[in-house]
């Protein structure tokens, strides 16, 4: 198993990544799908210190060590202000809604061995067209390499094929809505449902597109021209190379191949259609498309999350809008 996905229980359906601890049916609180997931541990913070042969001989004022306790792993160096969030913490605040029966926790798993944590909670599904159902989440995750802050992020999954549909919206300067800490239950059952209410609208914008695109029939002159888009050839006064060029004509006969044939794309009402286009868009940037460094899975998820891949799924949206507009 690969260190981004180390640990994450699933209830009822094995989750997209193929990695999972089987939690049972039942609706289950954080407590419960913490244990689950191996992520009942706690970090602390250290004191830092500059050494000379092996000697500390000067403390770091400014700046401090978060150190899982288990093990007393280093997670991270950060800022001498900076407040470590528990895991228990992090997931809690939703519980509430659990108990409500408005979500239900799906997986969760810790990255980088337990830089960040993470959870994925179900809040509910559409049905685009008949047999092909989307599933609608809220990825919770929390770093304690001092990376990021407590964030939720909204994401689809599509049934079918258990793609990591990703349709992330940025808020402010980062990614997904900024969780505050609190141990107040007042407050907290208020910040879920303010999370739970932004989740609806943008799943409901999310569910217009995915009609619109469903309806919207795409031409072969209009596939290539979307393609092109997506994955353009350099400009000619870049005087790009023949290999540069050869590599972006296979992406987009890749993406090509994925429209024709990708997952999914039998099913009645689907083919031929921008929700197909979507889709293998999706498909290709999650599966297909290139990914660096040792660790390709880790990086392709982060990939599909936060960057390169996350871009061209927003791109290609941006794009089927507006040939269905």
């Amino acid at each position: 198993m690969t260190d981004l996905i180390q640990t994450s229980p699933y209830t009822n359906r094995e989750p997209w990544h193929g990695a999972g601890v089987y939690v049972g049916d039942d609706d289950v609180d954080s407590k419960t799908a913490i244990v689950k997931a191996g992520l009942d541990w706690e970090v602390e913070t250290q004191r830092l210190f500059a050494s000379r042969d092996g000697v500390a001989v000067q403390e770091i004022l400014d700046h401090k060590a978060i150190v899982r306790k288990p093990d007393q792993r280093v997670l991270g160096v950060v800022g001498g202000r900076y407040y470590p969030i528990q895991n228990a913490g992090a997931f809690e605040f939703m519980d509430s809604l659990v108990e409500k029966g408005q979500i239900k926790y799906h997986t969760a798993g810790q990255a980088k061995n337990g830089q960040v944590i993470w959870l994925l909670a179900k809040i509910g599904d559409i049905e685009v067209l008949p047999q092909d159902k989307i599933d609608q989440y809220l990825f919770l995750y929390n770093a304690h390499d001092g990376s990021s802050s407590l964030r939720v992020l909204f994401t689809t999954i599509r049934a079918i094929c258990a793609n990591m549909a990703k349709l992330i919206f940025r808020t402010g300067a980062g990614e997904g809505l900024c969780v505050r800490h609190t141990k107040n239950l007042k407050e907290r059952l208020e910040q879920a449902n303010e999370v739970l209410g932004i989740a609806d609208s943008k799943f409901n914008d999310f569910n217009i597109f995915a009609k619109e695109a469903a309806s919207l029939r795409i031409t072969p002159d209009m596939w290539n021209d979307l393609t092109m888009k997506l994955i353009p050839d350099p400009p000619k006064e870049a005087d790009p190379s023949k290999k540069i060029l050869t590599t972006r004509e296979h992406a987009r006969q890749a993406l090509t191949d994925l429209f024709d044939h990708g997952v999914g794309q039998d099913i009645p009402g689907v083919g031929g259609t921008g929700w197909a286009a979507y889709n293998a868009v999706v498909e290709y940037a999650n599966y297909e498309r290139g990914a660096r460094g040792e660790n390709k899975q880790r990086s392709r998820f982060e990939s599909s999350l936060f960057s390169g891949s996350a871009r061209l799924i927003d791109k290609a949206v941006s794009e089927i809008r507006q040939l269905a507009a």
